[in-house]
């Protein structure tokens, strides 16, 4: 962090082991004995992952580096950026926390029927609001635009792409012809102002289930809920491309409308209001179009990397490589100092996952931001590189464990004066943070084929509606047992997909619609059978059980 105080929840343990290596960690005060040079052995987390720790003189003074590294390229790998709470609004957590609550879950990487996440490693984000934990700069996730990015900043942050690009955005904004909803029947098409912040007055702004479990709104607007068949993210430049999808209902003097998987709310205020409610019906079919106008840092000559069709996206903070170039950014005051810091960085071959320890004297000193440049390029080959949230947040999570030493890096009360930490023991202080990046072994989709749409159902048990296929989504509310209702088809095809440990339905009891585990579930007209997509090559082949 810098000039700032962070929240934290403190969790009482013993000092952090070096995950899957030998070598012992001493953490929170000096170690008794100088620690030699060293790069520890490479540990395989899956095909294409590996998990690597340095302790390197660094300036004259001892640093513990930890790296993941990802191999580029391969069907089943991917990056993702999880959110605190799935709420854009209010979410705060530890990285341990998002990644765990990522496992499992929903992934939209890959062909359909989309699979589910195996999260093997994850650092912490960009920087976040303290009192409303919303992040800063912009967030993609799993190909939705969840939240902008600032308009005409010198940087954006760190892109990637579902077809496996990699890159450190420059300056960008959004077009205001380019931010559109399209009626497909009558081509009246209305601009949108926001994603997922709070509306204005005369304004149209979006929402997604990645804000909250509503809109938060007052009932002087008109909202409109539409299904999508995709993903809403972000088109390439010049295209003409739509996300298309329903108008399932229109609420007018209605606020805070519930916002559900695969599905987006038109929030209308004012002038926006009157426009919408003119020629807005349930059952109209819309495009939704978002596009990004991307320029070098200078905000005067375009860029050529194209944000369209971007998987994973978070703000960063100090540029340190672009083509195995320092940039201006490494010059700046408090990048001179040294701190824990976290980066992001990459080559043709790899991403990689960088945090260097800091605030241990004797044991691991902190780096500045040139010190971090020149490790992640002539350590580990990178050619392009930006630092996340650093200083107290500076985090890295590996296959379960924090690996590093993030008491010292938020306290400063280590080394020889430095109590707790005597002999090494010190309490497990993780940071409450908004964002946390992933890496991503993506496992195959599997769909149920047990219901059909329109079968009716009846619950087994009391059972809970979700807002979306798995528990980390909004509760909607819990049915009885022995209630009846009724299967619900989804333009997203995802009707019985596997996420978590269980299968999911999109089903509709009286007014309640929602999302609930098969295992709950009696009725359907076909005997269970499980449909499974491969992640082993580019075109995918199903498996029937």
């Amino acid at each position: 962090m810098r000039t700032r105080f962070a929240v934290w929840v403190l969790l009482f343990g013993v000092a952090l082991s070096f995950w899957g290596t030998a070598v012992p960690s001493l953490r929170g005060r000096a170690a008794p004995s100088p620690r030699e040079e060293a790069a520890f052995a490479a540990t395989t987390l899956s095909e294409g992952v590996y998990f690597q720790e340095f302790h390197l003189p660094v300036g004259g003074r001892p640093v513990d580096f930890f790296v993941v590294r990802m191999q580029r390229g391969l069907p089943h790998l991917t990056l993702d950026v999880a959110i605190a709470d799935g709420a854009l609004a209010h979410g705060r957590d530890t990285v341990a926390g998002m990644a765990q609550a990522a496992e499992g879950a929903l992934s939209t990487w890959g062909e359909r029927p989309w699979g589910r996440n195996h999260v093997l490693a994850a650092v912490n984000g960009y920087y976040f609001d303290l009192e409303s934990g919303t992040p800063w700069r912009g967030v993609v996730q799993s190909g939705w635009y969840a939240q902008r990015f600032d308009d005409v900043e010198s940087g954006s942050g760190f892109v990637w792409t579902r077809d496996g690009r990699a890159f450190v955005g420059g300056c960008l904004y959004h077009p205001a012809g380019k931010q559109t909803v399209t009626w497909l029947a009558s081509g009246k098409t209305l601009r949108f102002q926001g994603v997922n912040r709070p509306r204005g007055k005369d304004e149209l702004v979006l929402y997604t289930s990645h804000y909250d479990a509503d809109t938060g709104t007052s009932d002087e607007g008109l909202e409109v809920l539409v299904e999508l068949n995709a993903p809403l993210g972000i088109a390439p430049t010049g295209s003409d491309k739509l996300v298309t999808g329903v108008v399932r209902a229109v609420r007018d003097h209605a606020g805070s409308t519930p916002l559900p998987y695969g599905y987006v709310v038109l929030s209308a205020s004012g002038k926006a209001r009157r426009q919408l409610g003119k020629f807005v019906a349930a059952g109209d079919a819309v495009g939704i179009h978002q596009e990004i106008a991307h320029f070098a840092p200078d905000c005067q000559n375009p860029s050529p990397n194209d944000w369209g069709n971007a998987y994973a996206a978070i703000g960063g903070d100090y540029v340190l490589l672009r083509n195995r170039e320092t940039t201006d950014d490494v010059l700046k005051p408090e990048a001179q100092r040294r701190n824990a810091r976290t980066a992001i960085a990459y080559n043709d071959a790899f991403v990689f996952f960088v945090v260097a320890d800091g605030w241990n004297p004797g044991v691991s000193e902190g780096v500045t931001a040139l010190q971090l440049a020149r490790f992640v390029r002539d350590v580990l080959g990178a050619t392009d590189a930006v630092t996340e949230d650093s200083g107290g947040s500076a985090t890295m999570w590996v296959n379960g464990k924090v690996v590093n030493n993030t008491y010292c890096n938020f306290t400063h009360n280590c080394g020889p004066e430095g109590e707790p930490g005597a002999d090494g023991v010190y309490p497990v202080l993780q940071p409450l943070v908004g964002t946390a990046v992933l890496m991503v072994d993506v496992k195959p989709g599997e769909q149920s084929e047990t219901f059909a749409r329109g079968d009716s159902i009846t619950t087994r048990r009391p059972a809970r509606l979700y807002q979306g296929p798995g528990r980390l989504y909004a509760p909607v509310e819990t049915i009885p047992g022995g209630r009846g209702g009724l299967i619900l088809p989804t333009l997203l095809e995802l009707g019985g997909i596997r996420a978590e440990d269980a299968y999911w339905w999109r089903v509709r009891f009286g007014e309640a619609e929602g999302w609930i585990e098969e295992a709950a579930l009696w009725g359907g007209g076909t005997p269970p059978r499980r449909v499974e997509t491969s992640r082993s090559g580019g075109s995918g082949f199903s498996l029937l059980h």
